[in-house]
């Protein structure tokens, strides 16, 4: 049992490496993030929009300041859009976005922080770019304009090189052009006055031509790479040897999943089948069941969210183990979850500390004497 800041013992603790604990009690959901000590006054000033702003989701909001930390307690059965925002609410909080532009993500706009250095979801943690080309790089970080950028997306953009971030908030089609500047400059050098001159000459061909076909063309620069999701393999490259026989192909304008489930879970599935073209159809993803291959094929824009994408392949994974459909798809509502491969597969627990296949065969016999029910009473 994990306990809390306050000693009180918690149902179960999320660390998340963006410093937003997320505490999941039996009635509650609390969510508590710092924000910097330079940051105080600005907070505090906002703090009586922000109580009104969460009162209108049955959320309740502390302010320490003594610690400086930040407490919002939600109802269990929070929507799971304004959970999200709730997070990213904290996270622009702890990088000195003002408080009433990052109120915003609430209710009325999207928000995307883009992490660039070695953060767990950072550009040169994914990209493998080490520090000494990193810390070259960032001085595109430094140059580049958030005013003019901000007009010429819609966003209101925040660099903060300290923190190795770029935060913006915006509408969905600028978030996705500053997220490309940021990458691009990052990974590809790039300089963002360039790619942003280049976005320009783009947009007035657009304007200029009535063609309904052009303007419905994507105006980012074609010869600027495009940015992969993290955990999403290269564009048009497709993986059967992924261990949990998750295929994720990258097109240009959209994803798909692709995976296997076993014949004994069919019914199982097709059963549950309204309920998951339900809960895709919240993040504009749509599903294809194949009972002939017993294939299940997910597709989603391309912007689609990094948690969206990693939840899409944990819910394939699960029903490819045989869990019930319905309650596979909770891990759609961000609802925690983990698969341990025992066995002598890519990532199992036999292949990493080097057991072989008798001894494993023998120790076999302690998971089929696991109660499967304990977890209930835990």
């Amino acid at each position: 049992m994990n306990r809390n800041l306050n000693g009180e013992a918690d149902h179960q603790i999320l660390n998340n490496v963006d410093n937003v604990v997320v505490i999941l009690e039996e009635d509650k959901i609390t969510f508590r993030s710092p924000f910097p000590r330079s940051h105080a006054t600005d907070v505090q000033e906002a703090w009586p929009a922000m109580e009104s702003a969460l009162a209108g989701f049955g959320m309740t909001c502390v302010l320490n300041m003594d610690q400086y930390l930040i407490t919002f307690v939600a109802p269990k059965h929070l929507n799971r859009d304004v959970s999200r925002n709730s997070k990213i609410l904290l996270r622009l909080l702890s990088v000195r976005v003002p408080a009433l532009q990052a109120l915003r993500v609430i209710d009325e706009a999207q928000g995307d922080i883009i992490y660039t250095g070695f953060h767990e979801w950072g550009l040169c943690n994914y990209y493998e770019i080490n520090m000494d080309k990193y810390l070259k790089r960032k001085k595109f970080l430094t140059a580049i304009p958030e005013k003019e950028l901000g007009q010429l997306t819609g966003c209101d953009v925040y660099v903060r090189p300290m923190n190795d971030v770029v935060a913006a908030i915006g509408p969905l089609g600028g978030l996705k052009i500053v997220r490309k500047l940021v990458t691009d400059s990052i990974v590809y050098k790039v300089d963002p006055l360039s790619f942003m001159s280049k976005y320009k000459l783009q947009l007035q061909k657009l304007n200029s031509n009535v063609n309904c076909e052009a303007e419905q063309q994507d105006p980012i620069p074609n010869d600027v790479h495009h940015y992969m999701p993290m955990e999403i393999e290269n564009s048009g490259s497709s993986s059967d040897e992924d261990y949990e026989q998750v295929t994720v192909i990258v097109q240009e304008d959209i994803i798909t999943f692709r995976s296997p489930f076993p014949r004994s879970q069919a019914t199982d599935v097709q059963e549950a089948w309204p309920a998951m073209e339900s809960a895709l159809g919240r993040f504009c993803m749509t599903c294809v069941l194949d009972m002939d291959q017993y294939f299940i094929t997910f597709f989603a824009p391309k912007q689609l969210s990094r948690d969206a994408s990693q939840n899409s392949k944990m819910l394939l994974r699960l029903l490819s183990a045989r869990v019930p459909a319905r309650r596979a798809l909770r891990v759609l509502d961000e609802v925690p979850c983990d698969i341990i491969y025992t066995g002598l597969g890519k990532s199992g627990v036999c292949t990493n500390y080097g057991i072989k296949m008798d001894k494993y065969l023998k120790r076999k016999e302690f998971l089929m004497a696991i109660p499967e029910k304990v977890h209930k009473s835990s």
